[in-house]
């Protein structure tokens, strides 16, 4: 619906003016999980996972969950990608998250994106099944191969989660004009 104004029809100028600015508060972590001896946790089977330890970003409580064999996704039942998701622990929870994992490059000390978030999602701990996020993120035999990410039979991931709080309002000071 468009609106017309036509200059005979302006308001008259306002006396007061008032202004503010909508912010989202967002409180931002990294936890840095190393699957040592890779090989003897392969054959766990599709759809287990390796839990890393519980770490806290704004007030909530999350983890890392590796699927070595992959997330179980695959209907076939193979062995597929692994998988990276993150639990939110927090039980009787719902948190606004955005996350992304990244795979050390262990010959550079870099990092590589495996998944980002394009924006965040609710993650709901009250629901079943609502508290995990993830997806496969690359096959054994290309990791396997790779002379940068697996050396000494060792992956190191990072995970940086950033919570998104209510959105914060406030006034903002308006210039007048004379």
């Amino acid at each position: 619906m468009a609106v017309e104004l036509s200059p005979a029809k302006q308001l008259p100028r306002a006396t007061t003016r008032t202004a503010s600015t909508c912010t989202a508060a967002t409180t931002r972590g990294t936890h840095v999980f190393k699957i040592a001896d890779y090989s003897l946790h392969k054959g766990l089977g599709p759809g287990k996972f390796i839990r890393s330890a519980t770490f806290p970003v704004g007030g909530y409580d999350w983890c890392v969950r590796y699927y070595p064999d992959g997330d179980g996704r695959r209907e076939d039942g193979s062995r597929g990608e692994l998988a990276l998701h993150l639990e939110l622990m927090t039980k009787n929870s719902k948190v606004r998250a955005q996350f992304e994992f990244l795979l050390d490059d262990q010959s550079t000390g870099d990092q590589s994106f495996l998944i980002t978030l394009d924006r965040p999602r609710v993650f709901n701990a009250v629901e079943a099944g609502k508290n995990v996020m993830g997806t496969g993120i690359m096959g054994p035999s290309d990791l396997e191969q790779s002379p940068y990410y697996l050396r000494d039979d060792c992956l190191v991931f990072h995970c940086d989660v950033i919570v998104v709080k209510e959105p914060m309002v406030s006034e903002m000071p308006v210039a007048s004009k004379v």
